[in-house]
């Protein structure tokens, strides 16, 4: 979509160019692609990710789908932290995890975020098509969910998992689980 968007600003640039009207900027033919991607992005993760009820405890996915839990933890007064994630089949057998470290992290959700984008980019890597992610974190299910959190200092965060759930899967369930 980001290619999509460059041509299209390209485009509209060059045309105003030549009917003789004021050139663009590089900046502002950059801002109207990343606009362009972001707002198609929106539109589609809206469709793929399905709104799902509160679960109060775990349960294996269905058949076709892969389980991921992940969480984080966040140190304020060294404003580092940690997260992790696993991934399960249908019979609650891991598959999958992952650790890591975080540094610079500015507050809880953004570590929380920080967990959901490495376990998305693992099961990506693996060509996993069908997932559900389940975190313990309500805001951060409402920020995949929606573009609420999108203008957050976590806004950027969230935007790049909204993308990679919109592009690199089939389909994807969100769910809260305490």
């Amino acid at each position: 979509m980001k290619v999509i968007g460059l041509l299209w600003a390209w485009r509209h640039a060059r045309n105003k160019a030549n009917a003789g009207e004021q050139m663009l900027s590089v900046e502002e033919v950059m801002y109207r692609a990343h606009s362009m991607s972001v707002d198609s992005l929106i539109d589609k993760q809206d469709s793929l990710v399905k709104p799902t009820k509160v679960k109060s405890q775990w349960c294996p996915p269905k058949y076709d789908f892969l389980n991921i839990n992940f969480d984080s933890a966040f140190f304020q007064d060294r404003k580092s932290g940690a997260w992790g994630f696993v991934i399960r089949d249908h019979e609650g057998s891991a598959l999958l995890a992952g650790v890591g470290k975080l540094s610079k992290i500015h507050d809880a959700l953004c570590a929380e975020a920080q967990a959901c984008l490495a376990a998305i980019i693992a099961a990506a890597d693996q060509g996993m098509m069908q997932i559900q992610l389940e975190s313990d974190s309500t805001v951060l299910v409402k920020a995949i969910k929606s573009d609420e959190y999108d203008h957050s200092l976590g806004g950027v965060l969230f935007i790049e998992a909204k993308f990679l759930i919109s592009t690199q899967f089939a389909s994807v369930e969100v769910d809260y689980v305490p």
